[in-house]
């Protein structure tokens, strides 16, 4: 397997576990956004790219697919690694006003915040 597959596979499989101790609903896509929980109240997708460059650039197209897809008003991407992420900042902003949606990009543990609800509102990026 591509090692960058699985590094996210690993992360996706800490999400579904702790969705699980959780009690949690979720649905965990293999054709789609990686997960939806609840009745759509949280739209997640899992990068756990251990650099940066053209991984990063195709985030925007993510955003733009998944919301074509969904037409979800949010969506969160757990993304650990952020080094030259400001220009892709940018790019995500202008589709965030354009598709009338809002991303948060956020680290795993940042994203059990929001999950078990002791994070009221999320930064657009967490660093």
């Amino acid at each position: 397997m591509n090692p960058i597959n699985e590094s996210g596979l690993k992360l996706e499989d800490l999400l579904e576990n702790y969705l699980k101790v959780n009690d949690l609903p979720y649905k965990r896509n293999t054709n789609g956004i990686d997960f939806i929980v609840g009745n759509g109240e949280y739209y997640i997708e899992c990068k756990n790219q251990t650099q940066g460059g053209s991984v990063n650039e195709k985030l925007p197209h993510t955003i733009w697919k998944y919301h074509q897809r969904y037409g979800m008003n949010t969506m969160y991407i757990i993304q650990p690694y952020t080094k030259g992420m400001a220009k892709i900042m940018n790019h995500i902003k202008w589709l965030e006003s354009i598709l009338g949606i809002k991303v948060y990009i956020v680290s795993y543990q940042h994203m059990c915040d929001v999950l078990s609800g002791s994070v009221i509102e999320s930064p657009t990026m967490y660093w």
